[in-house]
């Protein structure tokens, strides 16, 4: 009989973004600016189950990392958003994403919308159809799983955000 049972989901969505960076000296830096968001399964949409959003370790595990500023961990009922997206086939490789939202935001912008930027960037948004992120009856993330697939399988989506 089993034990446990466990929901997953999926797309996990990558966000990044620009950002300037005040560096220990005073002066700043163009930094990346990543965030990972982990969709809740439905049966926890009311919040009420949720464990504290805290990490196991002691210490931040990347404290330590000179290219890692800041990290947290919480939970967020994200806003309604508008975006555009478009599908990419194949190996979601940074140059594949990059090029497709930089594409996707200039064809965008000549329809008259307005593309969120920051640093004169488009905000992006991948969402990884190929990563499921699993959660047991606890509401606590039980697995995490990148499936290896073939070629003509992969299928991912880059998204911009579009405001107004």
């Amino acid at each position: 009989k089993r034990a446990e049972w466990y929901q997953t989901v999926s797309p996990i969505m990558l966000e990044r973004s620009l950002e300037r960076t005040v560096l220990a000296n005073g002066s700043q830096q163009l930094a990346q600016r990543r965030i990972w968001v982990m969709p809740l399964p439905t049966r926890f949409a009311d919040g009420q189950a949720l464990p504290r959003c805290d990490s196991a370790y002691e210490d931040d595990e990347f404290a330590d990392v000179a290219d890692v500023a800041d990290t947290s961990v919480k939970y967020t009922q994200r806003p309604e958003q508008r975006i555009a997206l478009k599908r990419i086939r194949g190996q979601p490789s940074n140059k594949a994403v990059i090029g497709a939202a930089v594409e996707l935001a200039a064809r965008a912008e000549q329809d008259g919308l307005h593309v969120r930027k920051q640093e004169g960037r488009p905000v992006i948004l991948h969402l990884c159809y190929d990563a499921k992120i699993g959660f047991n009856s606890r509401a606590m993330i039980s697995m995490s799983n990148w499936i290896s697939m073939p070629r003509l399988l992969q299928d991912n989506q880059v998204a911009v955000y579009i405001d107004g």
